[in-house]
């Protein structure tokens, strides 16, 4: 393997198909690879990737949403001029294999990649694979996959290609401190610290309920929030012990570090950061109608083996996320000693393994 070996990757559409693939990235890098990223042009994904200084390859693509909406109709001719795309790209290219964490992004440049033989390897973080994944699997030559296989529901097809390899968690957190997050966010270290995330688009539900339950949850907890760009609530600015953030770029593994209650909605990737750093979680799973219900699932395993608690999405309110805040509190330490007793890989070079093993 030397400086000549180039490696595709894609993956995108919200962060969570995205941040994992930092570590990938960055381990390559480190082996002397050359790296170039497909994604969309203006998803997520690549504001998380362009700061390595990498390729960046914009393809067309459209997210499938999950009500009656005339975008849902241009999919096909999306994904169509999306693999011709890839198609040109990989040529020009010429990467050895391809790495996909999944997302809408992903289906044009898996197919495009088996179109020209180039070995594809995927990676599904969920109990049960997306329908990206369910699409990419087919054109995969190896499944990288999050879980245990106790602890997975795959289709006996997915499953015969999966190696379980755990998830690569994004640069920093192996050195989680929760002293560097009084440091950096000038929080009271005396102070017990609420925490409360909704993905890299935000969560209006969680917006809106935990500002009603601000009087209530601020007698005793300073509050950091990541709210989403666009949904800063100037009104709240100088709220004493609210803190409230559209993005967070960096640090965010010293707030989870530091927090004596974290929030948020129940994407496996953040799931995975959580047991990772031992830290239990009040979680708010997106609803049905709103996904998949792989949210849910996650959140309901999470629950059924003691590590966090779940409210529900639907009514969320300022009351029922104070009643969730008392109940964590008289949970919270059987959860973090229920916590301890988990161990789950979660070191990005068992993928990049992958990747050489089925390059050779």
């Amino acid at each position: 393997m030397g400086a000549a070996t180039r490696v595709a990757v894609t993956g995108g559409g919200s962060a969570g198909h995205a941040v994992p693939n930092l570590p990938i990235i960055e381990d390559l890098l480190r082996q002397g690879c050359d790296v170039v990223y497909f994604g969309s042009a203006d998803g997520p994904e690549r504001q998380i990737v362009e700061p390595l200084g990498i390729t960046y390859v914009s393809i067309a693509v459209e997210r499938l949403r999950r009500y009656r909406a005339w975008s849902n109709l241009l999919i096909p001719f999306r994904v169509v001029s999306g693999v011709l795309q890839s198609l040109i790209r990989l040529r020009q290219y010429r990467p050895t294999v391809l790495f996909s964490k999944g997302g809408f992004v992903s289906v044009p440049p898996v197919i495009a990649a088996w179109l020209l033989r180039i070995p594809v390897v995927i990676h599904e973080s969920d109990l049960t694979p997306g329908l990206a994944n369910r699409i990419a699997g087919r054109f995969a030559k190896t499944i990288c996959v999050a879980l245990p296989a106790e602890w997975a529901r795959y289709p006996g097809w997915f499953a015969k290609k999966c190696i379980t390899t755990g998830i690569p968690l994004r640069p920093g957190f192996q050195e989680a401190d929760a002293a560097l997050a009084d440091q950096q966010f000038d929080l009271e270290r005396d102070r017990p610290l609420l925490f409360v995330f909704g993905g890299s688009a935000g969560a209006r539900s969680l917006n809106l309920a935990l500002r009603a339950a601000l009087p209530a949850l601020l007698n005793r907890y300073q509050i950091v929030h990541i709210c989403g760009r666009g949904h800063l609530d100037m009104s709240l600015a100088d709220q004493s012990g609210y803190l409230q953030l559209e993005y967070l770029s960096s640090g965010i593994e010293h707030l989870m570090k530091r927090a004596d209650i974290i929030l948020c909605r129940a994407g496996m990737t953040s799931l995975l950061e959580l047991l990772a750093l031992k830290q239990p979680a009040i979680l708010v799973p997106l609803s049905r109608a709103a996904s998949r219900g792989d949210q849910i699932d996650n959140a309901t395993l999470m629950v059924e083996k003691k590590l966090c608690i779940q409210v529900e999405d639907d009514g969320l309110s300022a009351e029922t996320l104070v009643e969730a805040v008392g109940l964590y509190e008289q949970q919270v330490d059987a959860m973090r000693k229920q916590m301890a007793s988990v161990q789950l890989l979660n070191d990005a070079t068992a993928i990049t393994a992958q990747l050489f093993t089925i390059r050779d």
